[in-house]
């Protein structure tokens, strides 16, 4: 048995590999792996004996391509999950009782159960979830660290102070309770209750149908 990375010898027209020296290659000799001369359909010649490929070769080859494969789609199905997980917060039926988004992270038997399904969420809530007593919003803010939390207004406004939620990658943030669309860097967005936040990347007219208003401070 040979490696995969022996040199072997091909002629122009003949259909067998052969080893250097060997009486076949007197009009021509090209020079080839052993392992493309067989994945190309050569055979060994039977005078010069060149041998045949290592087979546990072969088969490290396979399994170190298979295992790329593998590790390719597990990366691309990861991505794909954290998509579906991160569109949960501008779930269409998102109210101020319940968050798809929160609802999902803060119930680790749903994600394996049902998975990142807006609809599927809503329902087992609706069904099963206010009877347990599950968590489907945010989870109240203490006094601690940069959090606050006070009762100034009834209406989801100056009522928190998270930072945090400037931190977005979409290109809006929404106040589904006061309906007003912000830009993330809006002082605002950290008043927003946490029930009340969403984001979007949907254009200021598609919001505006929807019901949003602009922000009168971070629109000027």
């Amino acid at each position: 048995m040979r490696r995969v990375d022996t040199t072997v010898y091909i002629t122009k027209t003949g259909k067998k590999y052969h080893a250097d020296g060997c009486s076949s290659l007197k009009k021509s000799k090209i020079s080839i792996t052993l392992k493309d001369a067989v994945a190309k359909g050569y055979e060994p010649c039977s005078k010069c004996n060149p041998g045949s490929l290592d087979a546990s070769s072969s088969t490290n080859t396979v399994t170190a391509s298979v295992n790329t494969s593998v590790a390719s789609n597990s990366t691309a199905s990861t991505a794909t999950e954290s998509a579906e997980v991160e569109a949960l917060k501008t779930y269409k039926g998102n109210t101020k009782e319940f968050n798809a988004y929160y609802y999902y992270e803060n119930n680790a038997d749903l994600q394996t159960a049902i998975g990142a399904n807006g609809d599927a969420l809503l329902k087992h809530y609706n069904e099963y979830g206010k009877k347990e007593g599950r968590i489907a919003i945010a989870a109240a803010t203490t006094t601690t660290g940069s959090a606050k939390s006070s009762n100034k207004s009834g209406y989801g406004f100056d009522t928190y102070n998270i930072p945090e939620q400037q931190n977005t990658t979409e290109t809006y943030v929404l106040n589904t309770n006061t309906l007003k669309v912000h830009h993330p860097t809006c002082n605002d967005v950290k008043k927003i209750k946490p029930e009340n936040y969403s984001t979007s990347s949907e254009s200021t007219q598609t919001l505006t149908s929807k019901g949003y208003s602009l922000c009168g401070h971070c629109f000027k």
